[in-house]
């Protein structure tokens, strides 16, 4: 057997996530489970005083629990779309004016 260089088939496959780095990000999810209500009131309070600083620090947090989005580039051909036709359907079902008509 060769020494050194790349072997087929060795490793673990591209995209699949590192075990440690699994239960960690369990762990930490977990972790915020748990502790929903203590941070909410921590929140709270700091956003009494700041509000962008408890928007930045949510943000902050759910970076562990939610994953980045990356943007994509759509490459297409000149010729493929020619026109994008956009039809609003009138259902006339009223629609909630403020977040306390949904939650009720």
């Amino acid at each position: 057997m060769d020494k050194g260089g790349k072997r087929d088939n060795a490793g673990r496959p591209k995209g699949t996530p590192n075990k440690i780095t699994a239960d960690n990000r369990e762990v930490f999810n977990t972790l915020l489970q748990n502790n929903v209500n203590k941070m909410q009131g921590m929140l709270d309070r700091i956003a009494e005083d700041n509000p962008a600083k408890a928007m930045e620090l949510l943000l902050k947090v759910s970076e562990y629990v939610i994953p980045k989005l990356r943007s994509a580039e759509i490459k297409q051909d000149a010729g493929f779309i020619n026109s994008i036709q956009i039809e609003i359907i009138d259902t006339s079902i009223a629609l909630a004016s403020s977040e306390s008509e949904i939650v009720e």
